[in-house]
């Protein structure tokens, strides 16, 4: 689509879970180069990128997470701040960074699981939540709205004076009905999510047995609301206020 603008989800792995970079490896500049390179080619690209590294800080399932290997929320701000200055002196000013929180109510976290891994204002251009409901798909239990997903995290995240974006949202269809869900999650984002700007849809086989993408029913509704005009023509890209 012209004017479309890529985003890209930027993950510390290296070549295994094993390898990942440790959040005290990249603020000590252990990753530099690679940081270097990639800023330089992003750079080079010229257009419009919304970046998202390190993202869902809160969770446990990543290795640069506040929540496992001893990582000190102030070492997640310290490296994410680290790869916005490399970018910016690479001359990468056309990245929009995005910072993304994965669902409080999902993990049972307050607030201050947000407050504490938040780069700052001068470092983050768009904030971002995501959640997914996996219904009673594999080890999990619980069919969740989209709306009991978002809310707690979106009202977080609006104490920011950033655009929000759902970086990440899909439901399968194991114990309940996708196709309502789908049509219900729109009415929602419509009617209470006004500093919401940008969606993201998570369509894809997560695990055996854990299928998020859209078929039958559930991919009519999905299309019938894409179709109501949610959509804008164009994505917007707000000026970094960096």
């Amino acid at each position: 689509m012209a004017g479309a603008v890529p985003l890209v989800v930027w993950e510390a792995w290296g070549g295994s879970p094993a390898s990942a970079a440790r959040l005290s490896d990249i603020v000590r500049g252990l990753h530099d180069a690679l940081i270097r390179s990639f800023a330089r080619d992003v750079a080079e690209f010229g257009r419009p990128v919304l970046l998202a590294p390190l993202h869902e800080p809160n969770g446990s399932w990543y290795p640069w997470s506040t929540e496992v290997q001893g990582n000190p929320p102030a070492e997640y701000r310290a490296a994410w701040r680290r790869i916005h200055r490399i970018f910016r002196s690479e001359g990468a000013v056309n990245v929009r960074w995005v910072w993304a929180a994965y669902s409080l109510s999902s993990l049972g976290q307050s607030r201050s699981a947000i407050i504490r891994a938040y780069p700052g204002d001068r470092y983050v251009d768009w904030t971002a939540v995501a959640g997914l409901n996996f219904g009673t798909a594999g080890e999990f239990d619980d069919w969740r709205s989209a709306d009991d997903l978002l809310r707690t995290t979106y009202a977080a995240l609006t104490g920011y004076a950033k655009p929000v974006m759902v970086l990440e949202l899909g439901t399968t269809a194991s114990g309940g009905n996708a196709a309502a869900w789908v049509h219900d999650t729109f009415a929602a984002l419509r009617a209470d999510y006004p500093r919401l700007k940008a969606l993201v849809w998570y369509d894809n086989l997560f695990a055996e047995g854990v299928d998020f993408r859209l078929r039958g029913a559930a991919r009519d509704a999905f299309r019938t609301e894409a179709d109501a005009g949610f959509w804008r023509a164009e994505p917007v890209v707000v000026p970094g206020s960096s």
